[in-house]
């Protein structure tokens, strides 16, 4: 993510068959350039869905959200992506 002020964003992630999109914070350690770690790579956020999703839950589409609070600066989203790791 590049956008010069961070801290106006808000963001939401919705898993698919699931009501309510959830709340995501984004790390700490965003660099004054706006990107979301110096070497541009992004960062990884944890999020416990355990004991929110089924197995099955976690298949289809989710959708990302990402909101700017306050006018005047612009930013842009370069990648994201999910990655589902579970122990059976």
């Amino acid at each position: 993510m590049s956008h010069p002020k961070t801290s106006d964003l808000s963001w939401t992630i919705s898993p698919p068959a699931y009501s309510a999109p959830l709340t995501l914070t984004p790390p700490a350690d965003w660099n004054t350039s706006g990107s979301s770690c110096d070497s541009g790579q992004g960062k990884l956020q944890r999020i416990d869905l355990l004991t929110l999703l089924t197995p099955t839950a976690t298949r289809g589409n989710w959708t990302l959200n990402v909101k700017d609070r306050r006018l005047g600066d612009t930013g842009t989203l370069i990648q994201w992506r999910i990655l589902i790791v579970g122990n059976t």
